[in-house]
């Protein structure tokens, strides 16, 4: 019967220099290649540059961003006024026939 052991190896570090020293010398013994960060699209790099100069946090930590819009927000025109009648009209309708209201509850 053979047994597979795994070696454990614990240290001590007691300064910052020999810390650094000791770091070093693991990625030396390692050899690991150099990190790649990836490049990003112009996309994906309009849309970090967005998120971080517009996210804020509210009171439950939840994240709040912008809406990023690809073109001048006027170029929606009077459509806020349109969609306040039409969910006002609805509301009316759900409230004089219970039986709408009821269904999608």
């Amino acid at each position: 019967m053979s047994h597979n052991y795994t070696k454990n190896y614990c240290g001590l570090v007691t300064n910052a220099n020999e810390l650094n020293n000791s770091i070093k010398r693991f990625w030396e013994i390692e050899n690991c290649p150099d990190f790649e960060i990836p490049t990003m699209s112009r996309e994906e790099k309009l849309c970090e540059e967005h998120f971080t100069s517009t996210y804020n946090r509210d009171e439950t930590g939840r994240f709040i961003v912008k809406m990023p819009l690809s073109r001048d927000p006027s170029c929606l025109g009077d459509s806020k006024q349109m969609a306040l009648r039409r969910i006002n009209s609805l509301w009316r309708r759900l409230v004089q026939d219970p039986k709408i209201y009821i269904g999608i509850i």
